[in-house]
């Protein structure tokens, strides 16, 4: 099985679930696990919004996984943009998406910036990005954009952690990063290092042994 634990903090207050991560069952024992970062000023009411659409369009869709990711993403991009072109410039809103979509032993990662990832496969601990330039833009507010999507084969207590692009530079960024063979420890890290700010959002997924099976 997969488990996840997620962590939302908006005014300073720290809630586990929304505005920014929400976790989603799909057709055919997939699910859907999503974080959604504010690209602008004023974006972080939109949040709640587009995680709650991309989850429900997950549980509809008869779609690849990958596919009805991307399809997900255009529909909130068109959405942003015929928005932004109704508001003042400094209403304009737009959104990083990092979603990991999982079925069986395999999972697909796609990101539009602003976005980032931390995971540990197979014991080795990486840093996931957007990869193409297509995919660097935030939704609502580029021209167009293509996910950049990476394919992962899971293993049992496999770890992925989606969260906001300002993790970077934290201080405990790295140990936060080494702590992901006791996950609990990690977000735990996490939330200390961001006690005091306005917005962040962290979701923490687990790969359970019979998933893989």
């Amino acid at each position: 099985m997969l488990s996840y634990v997620g962590l939302s903090v908006l005014g300073g207050q720290r809630g586990e679930g929304a505005p920014f991560v929400g976790a989603f069952a799909g057709r055919g024992g997939a699910a859907l696990f999503l974080l959604v970062e504010p690209a602008s000023p004023g974006s972080e009411e939109w949040c709640g919004e587009v995680v709650e659409f991309m989850g429900q369009s997950f549980q509809e869709w008869a779609l690849s996984l990958t596919g009805g990711l991307l399809w997900a993403m255009r529909t909130v991009h068109r959405d942003l943009q015929g928005w932004n072109r109704r508001s003042l410039r400094s209403q304009q809103v737009g959104v990083g998406v990092s979603a990991l979509a999982v079925r069986g032993g395999e999972a697909y990662l796609a990101q539009v910036g602003p976005a980032l990832a931390w995971a540990r496969l197979g014991g080795v601990v990486k840093e996931m990005r957007p990869r193409i330039p297509e995919a660097t833009g935030p939704l609502g507010l580029c021209e167009d954009f293509y996910p950049s999507f990476s394919r992962h084969r899971l293993s049992g207590g496999d770890v992925f952690v989606l969260l906001f692009t300002s993790a970077a530079g934290l201080a405990p960024a790295r140990k936060v990063q080494e702590a992901l063979t006791v996950p609990e420890t990690a977000l735990a890290l996490l939330e200390e290092a961001v006690r005091g700010w306005e917005a962040f959002g962290a979701l923490l997924v687990r790969v359970g042994e019979e998933v893989v099976r």
